[in-house]
């Protein structure tokens, strides 16, 4: 899904991924999300099994742009 998103370079400036396993699991591990090589920042919060609502209030709390674009885990954009 990163990769797929450095297609649209010049409008993501920053991806939020919203981690919602329960918290008695292991959290998401960050360092293959690092920015780099074309790939915008990216941030990773918990929501702690709270499910998908949750989950992107989470995420929409900590967004500060004008834009916000909700993508799950089996959604990879177009390029167009």
């Amino acid at each position: 899904l990163l990769d797929a998103l450095t297609w649209h370079e010049s409008v993501v400036e920053r991806v939020i991924v919203v981690d919602d396993r329960p918290p008695e699991g292991r959290g998401l591990d960050p360092s293959g999300l690092a920015a780099g090589a074309g790939r915008p920042a990216v941030q990773v919060l918990r929501s702690f099994g709270r499910g998908p609502a949750a989950a992107r209030n989470v995420g929409w709390r900590a967004a500060r742009s004008d834009w916000v674009v909700f993508l799950d885990d089996d959604v990879v954009p177009g390029r167009d």
